[in-house]
């Protein structure tokens, strides 16, 4: 097996990219910003890390 080196500022560069595009699509398509949402279940005091 061989190794493959990956080149991650060219990869992650790649992602922003990709996730801008898909961002204005969603934008042009519903006319609001994606936004992200956390959602929590239970009560575990460990998933209230932020708030």
């Amino acid at each position: 097996m061989s190794a493959i080196v990956m080149d991650g500022t060219a990869v992650a560069n790649r992602i922003l990219a990709e996730t801008a595009h898909r961002a204005a699509q969603f934008e042009r398509a519903r006319g609001r910003e994606p936004c992200l949402a956390a959602v929590l279940v239970g009560d575990d005091p460990a998933s209230r890390t932020c708030g």
